[in-house]
């Protein structure tokens, strides 16, 4: 995905609720693009929440 896409659309996926597909039209990028994309953030994410010793709750 282009570097300017990125930004715009981690905010349209987490914080106005549109779907990868919504926001590849929107951005006019790919939809794996944009999937890949956001499973990396959530990736990076937990991999942060870990690191500061976030403690998960039992399903």
């Amino acid at each position: 995905m282009r570097e300017k896409a990125e930004k715009p659309a981690k905010r349209l996926s987490y914080f106005l609720g549109m779907t990868d597909r919504e926001i590849s039209k929107k951005l006019h990028v790919v939809h794996q693009a944009v999937s890949k994309r956001r499973l990396v953030t959530l990736k990076e994410l937990y991999e942060y929440l870990v690191k500061e010793g976030f403690e998960w709750p039992d399903m």
